[in-house]
């Protein structure tokens, strides 16, 4: 059986219940000194262009 194709979403953009949000690194220094990451996701948003559009704003 082949596998379904999983819907084409723009990067970094995740369905997420009924909504869709964008998921960015947060870049940290850890106590110790050395560098490290963290990811975040935006609000809900209804479609997946106005979540990809909200990521964009943050990472500028």
């Amino acid at each position: 059986m082949a596998r379904r194709k999983k819907d084409e979403l723009p990067p970094n953009v995740r369905k997420r219940g009924k909504g869709y949000t964008y998921r960015y690194d947060v870049p940290i220094t850890n106590p110790d000194g050395s560098k490290g990451r963290s990811q975040k996701d935006t609000i809900q948003y209804p479609t997946p262009e106005e979540a990809y559009k909200a990521g964009i704003l943050i990472e500028c």
